[in-house]
This record gives structure tokens, sequence and C-alpha cells, in this order.
């Protein structure tokens, strides 16, 4: 049995991966492409525990997520403000506080400051869904998923950042739990988005926003990165806003 992946208007968007078969390399131009795959069976969605299996692949912001509550999900975003907070407290900002919950998203997060202040933080992620699709329909083994991965390049991330800015910002202006002000934190694991590729998009992308004061792209942690500057070993870059 055979099953047909239809990508639509994605651009040029390069999938590599190590299993050597027919869609082990493609590019996948803008239009319309058609790759043939073999048919497998999805597997359960849950474990022992009744909890979603995290995905296979930059899966490190990935919540598992509770079927019945949002518990996993809020502890993801959670420990993602962590990571931006202890960032910004070493960097010399005054922002020691309590970070919960929002009661009503957006925002997700909110640090209530030392100083009684209010900053509502915003939590999303970069991660691609067509690679999640090709894992899903093609067949891959388990043991090859965290090998598949998007080539991200600066432009393409650069626009992908000043996209997923202009989305939140829209969607913080209908916000449900009222801050001081409202920061944006972009999480990814995914295996090309190295630190040369983020700096790059940085500097390509001067995105607008009316809601988001600042924002920030967190990689995930890597042992080489400066504990000096980066408490958890997580990158933090600022995104320029105008």
């Amino acid at each position: 049995m055979k099953a047909v992946l239809t990508v639509r208007g994605m651009g040029m968007l390069p999938v590599i991966h190590k299993v050597a078969d027919s869609v082990s390399c493609a590019s996948y131009s803008q239009g319309e492409v058609n790759l043939t795959m073999p048919t497998i069976k999805r597997p359960s969605p849950s474990n022992d525990f009744g909890l979603r299996k995290p995905r296979d692949f930059a899966g490190y912001w990935a919540p598992v997520f509770d079927q019945r509550d949002h518990y996993w999900k809020a502890r993801h975003e959670l420990e993602a403000a962590e990571v931006l907070q202890r960032f910004l407290v070493r960097a010399g900002e005054s922002i020691e506080g309590l970070l919960s919950v929002a009661p009503q998203a957006p925002p997700d997060i909110v640090l209530t400051t030392d100083r009684g202040n209010r900053i509502g933080i915003e939590i999303t992620e970069i991660f691609s869904g067509l690679t999640l699709e090709l894992i899903t329909r093609s067949g891959i083994p388990r043991s090859d998923a965290p090998y598949t991965c998007v080539n991200w390049t600066a432009p393409m991330l650069a626009d992908t950042i000043c996209r997923r800015i202009a989305q939140k910002d829209q969607k913080l202006s209908s916000a449900k739990t009222l801050c001081d002000e409202y920061r944006l934190a972009i999480t990814t694991d995914e295996t090309m988005i190295v630190p040369s590729v983020a700096r790059d998009a940085i500097a390509m992308c001067r995105p607008s926003s009316a809601r988001v004061r600042r924002a920030y792209l967190i990689l995930n942690y890597h042992p080489e990165t400066d504990a000096t500057v980066y408490p958890d070993q997580c990158l933090v870059l600022e995104i320029p806003l105008t």
C-alpha cells in the first residue's frame, strides 16, 4: 500500500534524514509536489499513564499532553518562561518574581515581579509540521526520527519569526489576562537552527508589533553554551521590534 502526501505552496523547503529511501532527501518547490510513501498505521497516542507521547524529533520544548487536563502543556510553557527569566536576571534586568500560569490565555504565563509589575509572557514554538508529516506517513523508524529535519536557512527562519510575531501580536490584542506589558518567547529545538543561523535570521528581520513589547528566540540546551551568560545553557537572542 502507498500513500501520497501532497505539499502545496511551501516554497523551497529541503528535508533531510539519514534513511536511504526514495524520500531520504527531497526539496519541495513552490507549487504542488506529490510524494509516494508507504502507508503505516499510526501508533497509539497514549502510553500506560494516559499521556500522549512527545513527538520523536525536535522534542526539547515539546510538552507531553495529559489527555485529561492541560497540566503538561502549562508545565512546558512555565519551564520556557523560567529559562527566559533566569537569563534576563543574569543579564541585569530586575525582574525577579513569581511566574505563574495565567488564569486565562493569552498570555500563557504571568510574571509578577517583586516590584509589583505584571509581565505577560506568551510562549510559542517553531518546528516543522512538514517534517512531522513525513515521519508519520513515510514509515521512518522511531530511532531515525531525531535525525529527520528541515534544512533551515536564515531567510526561512527570519520569515517564520516575523510571521509568528505578527500572529501572536494579533492574539494579544484581545488578551484575557491584563498585564503591564507583554513579551513573546519563541522556542525551538530544530536541528538545523544553529546559533549562526539564528543570529543571521534575527539580523534580517525587523518585525513590528503593537502589543508585544519584547520578543526572544530561545534555542535548546547545548553543553557548549556559556553558562555564565545563559544559566540554563539555552541560547537566548532578543529580536528587535519596531
